[in-house]
């Protein structure tokens, strides 16, 4: 039930994580993962990167976010400092159908989504000096999937500003294609 809020208003991917740590018995807090390893940089420096890069902007105050490969570095850096067996995986491009197999085998996934499953509307917001155009979603956000429901075409969502939450199944996945199918789990 752990929150983004009241100090981390754009600390979702990084609570996610810490959300999926705390499961698996590591009892570490959003502010050290934030702190310690999550690898960001402030807005003046954003036009140089892009969300699979870096996180860009600040989790305690005004930041756009992060996708997969930032929060798979946090997690892969802080299991090896555990000396954990433990792996994080991108596992960014599974179909629903692979998601589902991972959610009942019993591992969570950090997921990347939208505020309330709403349908995503990018927007470019830079061109990096390597020539990517850089585009955002403005209603972005990751939450911690949990479980399902195929009767009830249900999601279960450890979502870090709200707590546990469910979502559509149908509408969930449609947003989660359309956000590039980001996802992180830890094996």
């Amino acid at each position: 039930k752990l929150r983004q809020y009241p100090n981390m208003p754009t600390g979702c991917e990084i609570t996610s994580l810490t959300c999926l740590l705390n499961f698996l018995g590591f009892p570490v807090t959003k502010e050290v993962m934030a702190d310690t390893y999550l690898d960001r940089v402030d807005y003046s420096e954003a036009s140089n990167y892009t969300f699979y890069e870096k996180f860009i902007g600040d989790p305690y105050s005004n930041g756009y976010g992060c996708y997969a490969p930032v929060i798979l570095r946090a997690a892969t850096e802080f299991l090896n400092d555990q000396n954990s067996s433990l792996e994080a995986v991108n596992i960014s491009g599974s179909t629903k159908e692979e998601i589902l197999l991972t959610i009942a085998s019993g591992h969570p996934i950090v997921i990347w989504n939208t505020l309330n499953a709403m349908n995503v509307e990018e927007k470019l917001q830079w061109i990096t000096p390597e020539g990517k155009e850089v585009y955002w979603t403005p209603l972005e956000h990751c939450m911690l999937l949990t479980g399902y429901d195929l009767t009830t075409d249900t999601v279960y969502l450890c979502d870090p500003m709200k707590g546990y939450a469910q979502y559509n199944l149908t509408q969930f996945f449609k947003v989660h294609d359309d956000m590039n199918r980001q996802a992180v789990t830890i094996y």
